[in-house]
């Protein structure tokens, strides 16, 4: 009888609420086989993907700098370097490079491929094509920071994924992606 080597197709699990738009694509979270990825999309789609997978410490951990870019008043940029194992040699390579930036009173995520490259940005920011925040029934809002609170909303939807995907006390863990054997259209190494 043939050893048998099983192939899976791995599907990834989107986490919607943390997916961010910008005129040029969408930065979106999800998840492959337990661990968090950013991944941008640009909408030119000859400019391709750009990926950033990390495990669920870390992903707690960009939470974190998040928050602490909200928080300073000066421009202040993070890139955590994601690397990961390439699919034929095994040896270790740059994935994707995740952004994390305060310019002036915004802040961006974002993602590129390498340390010399401009990012594919996305803000952090009230959806202001549907959503309008007044501030003690005034038209100005210019003593709320939307953009901080913004960004720290982002940072404590993160940990609350985390959170409520790794509590196993409560029956929860990080959800594994479906995983599905590849039909085969060979026949077995015995001849059936």
């Amino acid at each position: 009888m043939a050893s048998e080597e099983k192939k899976y197709l791995t599907e990834f699990i989107p986490v919607k609420d943390l997916a961010v738009w910008s005129d040029k694509g969408n930065l979106a979270v999800s998840i492959k086989n337990g661990y968090p990825r950013f991944t941008y999309f640009h909408r030119d789609k000859s400019l391709g993907n750009i990926g950033a997978p990390m495990n669920m410490k870390t992903f707690i951990v960009v939470a974190g700098l998040i928050e602490t870019v909200a928080k300073v008043k000066e421009d202040k940029t993070f890139e955590l370097l994601c690397y990961n194992n390439d699919p034929k040699t095994k040896e270790k390579i740059l994935q994707g490079i995740l952004v994390i930036a305060r310019r002036g009173d915004d802040i961006y995520l974002g993602l590129k491929k390498t340390r010399d490259v401009k990012a594919s940005l996305v803000k952090l920011e009230l959806d202001k094509q549907w959503h309008e925040l007044i501030e003690d029934g005034s038209d100005s809002t210019k003593n709320f920071d939307e953009n901080k609170n913004a960004a720290l909303a982002y940072a404590a939807h993160m940990r609350y994924i985390a959170n409520k995907f790794t509590n196993k006390d409560e029956g929860n863990e990080v959800p594994n992606s479906k995983r599905e054997p590849v039909k085969s259209t060979q026949a077995d190494d015995d001849g059936l």
